[in-house]
């Protein structure tokens, strides 16, 4: 909901649960209407979310000197909504 992206998991309950869920259209007031909520939330991800592929995703813009220019925010909305293709080695691209 942060960046956009498709979700990166699946959680399965072992036991009962209740849960809530929050649609796009409220997630989106609630951050409106709490800035810091939404900040403290993409802190979080950029401190404590250790993904291979998000970590792979911005290692490479690093190397990338147009990226330099980008907020780390702007950085981490790239690193999860650029879609990933795997190529075989000799394969033109």
């Amino acid at each position: 909901m942060i960046y956009g992206c498709r979700r990166s998991t699946t959680v399965f309950s072992e036991n009962y649960a209740t849960l809530a869920r929050l649609s796009l259209p409220k997630f989106r007031e609630v951050c409106q209407k709490y800035p810091k909520l939404e900040a403290e939330m993409k802190d979080n991800i950029m401190k404590k979310y250790n993904d291979p592929f998000r970590k792979f995703m911005m290692d490479s813009l690093m190397k990338v000197p147009y990226y330099s220019a980008f907020s780390d925010d702007d950085k981490n909305f790239f690193a999860f909504n650029f879609e990933q293709q795997n190529f075989k080695q000799g394969s033109i691209i």
